[in-house]
């Protein structure tokens, strides 16, 4: 990243400034690798006590997690509630964290990070590369115990706003940077107030339309098509139909009146009156 001192000099500034408004730094641990991953994914859009809700509601409404793997992001959107930010979005990334884990495993028990060595486990947690990065480096830092930032949407949009990191630096980059440059004990106070901070300070913006679903669009599409015959169907009636000249708009002759009559009538007796002159002549 370049400018490294400028942006570290910003970093501190902004850690010193929320550090001043105060507020709690505690972040409960999360014992279950694959609830860490899940509440990871939520936390992104939302309060980590709102996630930590959600997820509840989630894991009370199915069997298992190999149900909740095959549950329509439909039905999770429903569940955890269409007022969470980002739910659908939110809901899509569960689906892909599920399914990601179990293709690479062919089942979902993560227990067998907290055996190993925490290195190994970091290095499967990074391997999930469809997993968003704020879900991987929430479950070394909250369920691994490892030195890790996390660094969610409200998060990146304010140290990109505020130029702590560069404007065109992914989140990854984000927190690989924060890691290397705040030491281990200061990372849960710098997550958990600047998460607080980014959120509270948010720009306002119009909310944007959920996706429409797959059979939302199917409607739309036979409605399109049936405009567009309609459409191209009175095209054809109107090109088959005969032309009908307009009904001309000149003025109607008018009779002259008899006011006129009369006088033309007496111009044309002295002509008659001549004619028998001449006629006595011969």
């Amino acid at each position: 990243m370049k400018n490294v001192a400028e942006h570290l000099q910003r970093i501190r500034k902004l850690f010193n400034q929320v550090k001043k408004e105060g507020g709690s730094t505690a972040l409960p641990p999360v014992e279950e690798p694959m609830d860490a991953l899940l509440r990871g994914v939520l936390s992104d859009y939302a309060a980590d006590a709102r996630a930590g809700a959600a997820l509840s509601r989630l894991r009370t409404a199915v069997v298992d997690l190999n149900e909740l793997r095959v549950t329509p992001v439909s039905e999770m959107v429903e569940i955890i509630g269409a007022d969470y930010p980002m739910v659908r979005k939110a809901a899509t990334e569960m689906s892909t964290v599920l399914n990601a884990v179990y293709n690479k495993l062919h089942h979902l028990d993560l227990a067998f990070m907290k055996k190993v060595a925490r290195r190994s486990a970091e290095t499967f947690v990074n391997s999930l590369e469809t997993v968003n990065a704020h879900a991987r480096a929430s479950v070394v830092l909250r369920c691994l115990k490892g030195h890790a930032v996390p660094v969610d949407a409200a998060m990146y949009q304010l140290l990109r706003r505020t130029g702590c990191i560069e404007s065109d630096a992914s989140v990854d980059q984000a927190q690989k940077f924060l890691a290397a440059h705040l030491r281990e004990s200061e990372a849960v106070p710098f997550y958990v107030l600047v998460k607080r901070y980014a959120a509270a300070h948010a720009p306002r913006k119009a909310a944007e339309p959920e996706p429409a679903s797959p059979a939302e669009d199917a409607d739309e599409a036979v409605h399109a098509e049936r405009n567009n015959v309609s459409t191209h169907t009175a095209a054809k009636e109107k090109k088959a139909a005969p032309t009908v000249a307009p009904p001309s708009r000149q003025s109607p002759k008018r009779e002259p009146s008899r006011k006129h009559a009369s006088v033309a009538s007496k111009h044309r007796r002295p002509a008659q009156a001549r004619s028998k002159a001449a006629r006595r002549h011969r």
